[in-house]
């Protein structure tokens, strides 16, 4: 029959003696275990409980939890099993699964040389070295040119970008029914600010540019529209409403059509 691992062979009873001497409570047995129930115990001739807790094992050491009396080999320790190799897998054998599954831990795998870690923050963004093999080999941030923020108010739903040494930043606002976003930029050291508003249906909003000399507008119209209160309204005609669409100006406003 097939098998896979070591050849099959007669594992002969093997034995322990130790001497107490009413102070010891480690003794070093001859075999690797990892259960208590991987041996028998005898102290004076009475066999130990591995269930009260009477003694304990870790790899090669006997612990009990109270010495044992003095004694010429009065320490008996019988191997029900014991570990007599460590399969170690070969290379290209360990796949993901076998490692999801603990065939092989994590406590068996090198260091890779990457300091652990998070990388990446509001103003750096990560750098990631990965092999063929899906390994990260390196982890580095890079700094965003001239970014020194990154943040968001949920309560005006504003995304504010914070510059360098120029002290400028910039609010990104999110918009409403009247009114799709906000774009304003704003000079923290003379306290100056130059605001950009994109109006729904582009009606009295900036658009393309070229070369800064030309701008461009949207002549159609799809669903009513009232100028903020406080604010003149620019358009280049001619604009074409839809069925049913109505631009409201209100009172004090005005809405000029070129």
């Amino acid at each position: 029959m097939a098998y896979i691992g070591a050849s099959a062979t007669n594992q002969a009873i093997v034995t322990d003696r130790f001497d107490g001497n009413g102070s010891n409570t480690d003794f070093t047995l001859s075999k690797t275990v990892y259960n208590t129930k991987d041996i028998e115990v005898l102290v004076n001739n009475v066999q130990q409980n591995p269930f009260d807790g009477s003694y304990s094992v870790n790899g090669n050491t006997l612990t009990f939890s109270g010495a044992p009396s003095a004694g010429s080999n009065n320490i008996y320790v019988t191997y029900r099993g014991y570990a007599t190799s460590i399969l170690t897998p070969l290379d290209n054998t360990v796949t993901a699964n076998a490692i999801q599954s603990n065939a092989v831990t994590t406590a068996k795998l090198s260091d890779s040389g990457v300091t652990a870690g998070s990388y990446g923050n509001t103003t750096a963004i990560p750098v990631l070295t990965i092999d063929a093999k899906g390994r990260v080999t390196a982890a580095t941030t890079n700094s965003i040119s001239g970014i020194t923020g990154v943040s968001y108010t949920a309560s005006n739903s504003t995304i504010t970008v914070s510059t360098s040494a120029t002290n400028y930043t910039a609010n990104i606002q999110a918009g409403n029914s009247s009114v799709q976003g906000l774009l304003q930029i704003v000079d923290s050291t003379s306290n100056t600010s130059a605001t950009v508003a994109a109006a729904a249906n582009s009606v009295a909003s900036l658009a393309l540019k070229a070369n800064n000399t030309i701008q461009e507008f949207s002549t159609n119209v799809t669903s009513s529209y009232t100028l903020t209160t406080g604010k003149n309204g620019l358009a280049v005609g001619p604009l074409n409403l839809a069925n049913g669409v109505q631009v409201t100006v209100p009172t004090g406003a005005r809405l000029v059509i070129l």
